[in-house]
């Protein structure tokens, strides 16, 4: 199984917020690169981001996370979890560990990436795991979905 650890402010949105919506706005593009991504390499998506509190309160769940992708032109993605909480494992990188190690054996994960625009050298090893570091006012590129195909199909290249 291949897996994308996701965050989604930065990587489907551009990080503006629109006070008409109270929220981010997902842009359409980015969210179809997202696709293309999944659709390419049959990853499944594991919610790294904090929009991954929404279904730990209960206020989202996880097919309605799939919905709201499918909806902005990303059909088919499935999610199958969420990294663990800030208050269970600190830092960003340590909490795609930890649910690997929970998880990627008994998944059989045979490769991952990890999409989100935060500064690796804040939080994450640059040698620790696959990233593709999307530049937050932007979202997700023609440029970093390739990158994030060739990490899932084993030609791993560090986009930054």
């Amino acid at each position: 199984m291949k897996v994308v650890f996701l965050d989604l402010d930065g990587v489907v949105n551009d990080n503006r917020y629109n006070p008409e919506t109270a929220a981010f706005t997902l842009l359409p593009g980015c969210v179809e690169r997202l696709g293309r991504i999944i659709a390419r390499t049959d990853a499944k998506v594991v919610l790294s981001s904090s929009w991954r509190y929404l279904v730990y309160e209960g206020l989202m769940s996880l097919s309605e996370f799939e919905q709201l992708l499918d909806q902005h032109g990303a059909p088919g993605i499935q999610i199958i979890g969420l990294s663990p909480t800030d208050e269970q494992v600190r830092g960003r990188g340590n909490q795609i560990q930890a649910w690997l190690d929970a998880n990627a054996s008994g998944l059989a994960v045979e490769s991952y990436v990890v999409l989100d625009d935060m500064d690796a050298a804040d939080e994450f090893d640059p040698h620790q795991h696959p990233l593709v570091c999307t530049d937050g006012n932007v979202g997700l590129t023609d440029k970093d979905a390739d990158a994030a195909v060739a990490a899932l199909l084993g030609n791993r290249q560090r986009r930054e």
